[in-house]
């Protein structure tokens, strides 16, 4: 689980206690300080995430990063400014900073970075698919990505190539350019008739140094021509730099591109999903649906890039808030779902009472001013609703109604629906 124990050093008590409640409500822990002494003294106890500290005439910042330096682990820092220039984030760089914000401080980008700062990052290894029939190459090309991180699957003979992915689910394929019996393209031009595999990286390693047959092994579906010998770096780094990009753009079929959450497809297709699992365990699956009020007002008011800085800042919070095994998704405009794995119906309209209470007490920042949002919720349940139509169009209803009585209220639908 993630540190999320945040020290706040600033000697300005209304801005410091400001700062820290808008903090607060994305659920980490703050605890505040006005001077270096009492943050010296609490940092011996207890080490932080992360240290947010006003940069003043008292050079704190140097102190600071003194105090970082003698922890382990070292907890990150980010400055607050008086004022952004050059001269300032450049002081904030040497002392060890992690970020700068002049005040008064945008609660919405602090927070984005401390989401970074704290949560842990997890990667999913690689899976490489390695073709070649040289067992020594092969084994010398699985230690150097082994090494690396990388999952890999070793193929010697190329005919069994097709069989092998079905069963690895390669995220890239290495193979060579010439084996005994077939050509490193031809097996590139089989791969690529097959919609499974025609978005699949393929990085070919040969010592051929010809570049016009480098050339038309590209032109077969190839992404890459490497030449052995190869330095192993070189090889790791290209290797993971080609599965990170397709990665980037899978994600984009699921992903909503503002907020990062799974798209409305995704959720469609989780919910289906997880309504069977349910139904074969026999336990409850809340579906909810949350709807910021009067958002168009809001976009209105004070323009769409500001809206989407709402949303952006309730999306985080849903994330934030839900257990890990909660999922968390757009679906559209102001609505977002989560479908909740951890609780059930009840539970889950108090839990999320409770996120609705936080929401509307978050500031949001614009040049017209600082102004609150609130939103309506409506929570569903299988198996008083069998299909994912149905729970999302119960949790739709549920939010009509609440916001017909005014908003920002949680409505259950489901247990005393008629």
């Amino acid at each position: 689980m993630s540190n999320r124990l945040i020290y706040l050093l600033d000697a300005d008590a209304r801005a410091r206690g400001d700062l820290a409640e808008q903090i607060g409500h994305y659920g980490y822990g703050v605890s505040t300080f006005a001077s270096l002494e009492t943050l010296r003294e609490a940092v011996a106890q207890s080490v932080p995430a992360v240290i947010v500290a006003a940069m003043d005439r008292l050079e704190s910042e140097m102190h600071i990063s003194e105090i970082q330096r003698n922890l382990n682990p070292s907890p990150c820092v980010v400055f607050l400014g008086g004022s952004d220039d050059m001269q300032m984030r450049l002081r904030s760089v040497r002392f060890g900073g992690s970020g700068f914000f002049s005040k008064p401080v945008n609660v919405d980008a602090l927070v984005t970075l401390l989401d970074r700062l704290t949560s842990p990052f997890v990667v999913q290894a690689y899976r490489i698919l390695i073709v070649e029939s040289d067992g020594e190459l092969s084994q010398h090309l699985a230690r150097i990505l082994g090494a690396a991180g990388m999952e890999t699957h070793v193929v010697s003979n190329p005919a069994e190539m097709l069989r092998a992915g079905d069963l690895f689910h390669p995220e890239l394929i290495l193979m060579n350019l010439y084996y005994p019996e077939i050509l490193g393209m031809e097996l590139a031009t089989v791969l690529r008739q097959d919609p499974r595999y025609e978005r699949i990286p393929i990085v070919f390693l040969s010592s051929e140094l010809d570049p016009a047959r480098q050339m038309a092994a590209l032109a077969k579906g190839g992404d890459d021509c490497l030449t052995l010998p190869i330095h192993p770096d070189y090889l790791a780094l290209i290797v993971a730099s080609r599965v990170e990009a397709t990665r980037s753009i899978k994600s984009l079929y699921f992903r909503d591109g503002l907020t990062g959450l799974l798209n409305h497809r995704a959720m469609l297709d989780s919910l289906e999903m997880k309504l069977e699992l349910a139904g074969a365990r026999g336990v409850e699956l809340p579906f909810v649906m949350v709807d910021i009020d009067r958002f168009k007002l809001i976009n209105d008011t004070y323009g769409h890039p500001v809206g989407d800085t709402v949303l952006k800042s309730l999306g985080r919070l849903l994330k934030q808030r839900v257990w890990s095994k909660d999922l968390v998704g757009r679906l559209g405009g102001e609505e977002f779902g989560v479908i909740v794995n951890s609780m059930d119906a009840a539970t889950a309209a108090r839990v999320f009472n409770e996120i609705r209470i936080d929401f509307a007490q978050i500031r949001h920042t614009s040049s017209e001013g600082d102004f609150y949002a609130t939103f309506s919720c409506g929570v569903a349940w299988f198996p008083r609703y069998a299909t994912s139509a149905e729970i999302e169009s119960a949790a739709e209803r549920a939010v009509r109604q609440v916001k017909a009585l005014g908003g920002n209220r949680v409505g259950l639908i489901g247990r005393h629906e008629s």
